[in-house]
């Protein structure tokens, strides 16, 4: 970065070809150290999202593993949510002044069943005081990349991201997945012709392996 500034606001400098592989060099290297040291902090929890979670097993204990097995966040806090449920607004407040005291920078919602069970003082508490309320599907994809299937609902498809875009999104999206499998497909096809040839040496069966799946808005196609 030094040597792109210094490149940018200094034009007539003459920077040798020699001094590339250095800067390189010594970029690569501040580049790792920075990384360990980040990982490092991330370990000791002091840059790693504080999280408090109420709810219902088995999604707690499930969260917890999350915060282990990712390291994205930590959870400080955990309660059952028929524990909390029914805090008054002055045991709700005092409850989110503890949050905050904390440094907790999200609730989460582990509920097996929502509806008539939420501590409307305590969430309201606790988003006066700046703390995000999110529910417990969202960061337990966030943290592992899978969706935990026992907790999804209907009302978790309507709300959730992914499904929008634009004509032109949809286009670009499509085009870019033909092109980059046209050039995989055009490295790979020597490879891919030997291990054909392989299959029909070794059984005689059929190179291809076809099944009918369901796409989108439920139209059947041949895979």
């Amino acid at each position: 970065m030094p040597l792109s500034l210094t490149g940018f606001f200094l034009r007539d400098l003459l920077v040798w070809r020699s001094g590339v592989m250095p800067a390189l060099t010594t970029s690569l290297v501040c580049s790792w150290i920075g990384r360990q040291l980040l990982v490092r902090m991330m370990d000791l929890g002091s840059v790693a999202r504080r999280v408090c979670a109420i709810g219902d097993e088995p999604f707690l204990s499930r969260l917890a593993e999350a915060a282990v097995e990712s390291g994205d966040f930590v959870l400080v806090v955990r309660r059952p949510l028929d524990e909390v449920r029914g805090l008054g607004p002055a045991e709700a407040e005092a409850f989110a002044a503890d949050l905050e005291a904390r440094r907790i920078a999200d609730l989460v919602v582990a509920a097996r069943e929502r509806r008539g069970r939420l501590p409307l003082h305590l969430l309201l508490a606790v988003r006066m005081r700046g703390i995000r309320v999110i529910p417990y599907e969202d960061l337990y994809e966030q943290a592992t990349g899978r969706v935990d299937l026992d907790a999804v609902r209907p009302s978790w498809f309507v709300f959730v991201e992914g499904f929008e875009g634009s004509r032109l999104d949809h286009f670009a999206k499509r085009l870019f997945d033909i092109l980059v499998a046209a050039v995989v497909l055009a490295a790979t096809a020597p490879l891919m012709a030997l291990a054909a040839l392989a299959i029909k040496l070794e059984d005689g069966g059929p190179v291809f392996y076809a099944q009918m799946r369901i796409g989108r808005c439920g139209v059947p196609f041949r895979l």
